[in-house]
């Protein structure tokens, strides 16, 4: 009985082999499963999209750098412009520091090189608006060994594999994977098309007090557009850093009666951090707590000039003196009013807390 089953199970085995081999070779004999009425034959087209590298280069155009952003031998692999809100998905964590000068939006770009792939250089642009928030922004973040060149109105330096400029009312900062000499030469084309393609913009007239008048180097003067010195008050700074220690700095008001109040709040802003010492060249100096450097201001016509954080009263007095006698040759055509004062009354005349800032 046992012999019998087990010879029924063989053929039924080889009979089934054979009934597969027999519909793996006639496929056309086997049972449609999916009814084929069911399935659209129409074809249906999807609206045809540009390549990445056409968007990339239809948004160039767009740039201040327009087109000829890349050089030969490079190209553009993105370009995508960010609004003043939208910074933050791009620069998270310094989008604060720069709508703190006025950004209006940043675009950012890469580039890379045609033959070496890992040759890149990436691109932030920031729309500041005004070239003093630009030249602001600049002189924040630029590090105090920086060799700043002014170049028929381009105003930057390089450092290594990067490169950050100011041309007109925009900041610009390049950043290349190396210091591979085809970077380089890309970073130097960068400079070079930002003074074709961005026309060039005067320098506030705080320049011409500070460099031409008083011998400082454009890298030791900077610009606040608010909050200079920790004082709610102060708006539209000018300061120049001398090396010795100490900051000379002036303001533009729109009159000379406006002058003297603005005078009269940062002399009372710094003797509410410090001690009151003999007044002298018109100023009642302040000694600063823990720290004892020297702060004062007064009014020079329709200016603000004074002393900030002075290592004494000597350097104090001598800084003053030659920055008055500058401002007293810059005439009023060269320094136009600013809101330095007209917000005063909104913005309170009180110093915020804390002891004021090195800026």
């Amino acid at each position: 009985m046992e012999f019998r089953l087990t010879v029924a199970v063989i053929i039924l085995l080889i009979g089934l082999a054979g009934w597969v081999y027999w519909r793996g070779e006639n496929p056309g004999q086997q049972r449609r499963l999916v009814d084929q009425s069911v399935i659209p034959t129409t074809s249906v087209e999807l609206p045809q999209q540009p390549s990445p590298t056409q968007q990339s280069l239809a948004e160039a155009t767009q740039t201040p750098l327009g087109p000829n952003v890349a050089q030969k031998g490079w190209r553009l692999l993105r370009a995508k412009r960010y609004s003043v809100d939208e910074m933050y998905m791009k620069i998270n964590g310094r989008a604060s520091f720069y709508k703190s000068f006025g950004c209006e939006g940043l675009i950012f770009a890469t580039l890379s090189h045609k033959k070496k792939l890992v040759h890149t250089v990436d691109i932030e642009i920031f729309e500041m608006g005004k070239m003093q928030n630009a030249l602001g922004v600049y002189a924040g973040e630029r590090q105090p060994e920086a060799k700043v060149e002014l170049v028929e109105g381009t105003m930057g330096h390089r450092a290594r594999n990067a490169l950050f400029l100011v041309r007109g009312n925009y900041y610009l900062r390049a950043i290349g994977s190396s210091e591979d000499n085809a970077v380089l030469s890309q970073l130097d084309h960068l400079w070079s098309e930002t003074g074709k393609a961005i026309e060039a913009e005067s320098l506030p007239w705080a320049y011409e007090l500070f460099t031409a008048r008083l011998g400082l180097a454009p890298s030791q003067v900077a610009y606040f557009p608010k909050n200079a010195f920790s004082f709610g008050f102060a708006k539209d700074v000018y300061v120049g850093k001398h090396k010795g220690g100490g900051q000379s700095f002036a303001i533009a008001t729109k009159s000379a009666d406006a002058a003297r109040d603005l005078a009269q709040q940062y002399t009372a802003g710094f003797l509410a951090a410090g001690e009151k010492l003999k007044p002298s060249l018109g100023v009642h100096w302040a000694k600063e707590n823990f720290i004892n450097t020297i702060s004062g201001a007064k009014a020079a016509g329709r200016m603000v000039i004074g002393g900030y954080r002075m290592p004494d009263e000597k350097a104090a007095h001598a800084a003053l003196g030659k920055l008055e006698r500058a401002a007293s040759t810059l005439k009023l055509a060269e320094a136009p009013a600013t809101s330095a004062t007209s917000d005063n009354d909104e913005e309170g005349s009180s110093k915020e807390e804390g002891t004021p800032q090195e800026q």
